[in-house]
């Protein structure tokens, strides 16, 4: 785990920089200076550290466990005759508890630009604002199937 100032700085400096442009109509960004390489290269960075910290983390997946569980639990619910394909259940949370999940699941994915920066960076489990899992059960294959939605706020 990486403890100290410098993941909390980097956190800071990247989190600023990234909301500062992308909630809009902000004449004053932070460090108006930066190029938008420059804020997702900061942004990348944030994700590496969090993902350091938090996807090989006993308590990060302790609380993923019991999340992945009301998932899995509310994904094989169902009575008989029921239209399994209009049933939806949704699970509200933040960044923190979609990297819980992915450590106790075992989850990795690898987004494309602009938020990977690093080239093949399957370890920086990326989470921007507004991203989720979208998770589907098949019930007539057996197989249940996760997808990972993310909008991208700033682009060139």
């Amino acid at each position: 785990v990486i403890k100290g100032p410098g993941g909390s700085l980097m956190k800071v400096l990247a989190d600023t920089m990234f909301f500062s442009r992308a909630t809009g109509g902000i004449e004053d960004v932070f460090l108006p200076d930066a190029t938008l390489d420059d804020v997702y290269n900061a942004v990348q960075w944030d994700n590496y550290i969090r993902s350091v910290d938090e996807m090989d983390n006993p308590q990060f997946v302790s609380r993923g466990a019991v999340l992945a569980d009301a998932i899995l639990g509310a994904l094989d619910s169902r009575d008989e005759g029921d239209d399994y394909d209009s049933l939806v259940t949704i699970f509200a949370g933040h960044d923190s508890d979609i990297h819980a999940i992915a450590a106790a699941l075992g989850l990795r994915w690898n987004l494309g630009p602009p938020y990977n920066r690093f080239g093949d960076c399957a370890e920086c489990v990326v989470t921007p604002p507004g991203s989720g899992m979208h998770f589907i059960n098949d019930f007539e294959s057996g197989k249940v199937g996760m997808s990972y939605v993310y909008p991208v706020y700033l682009t060139d």
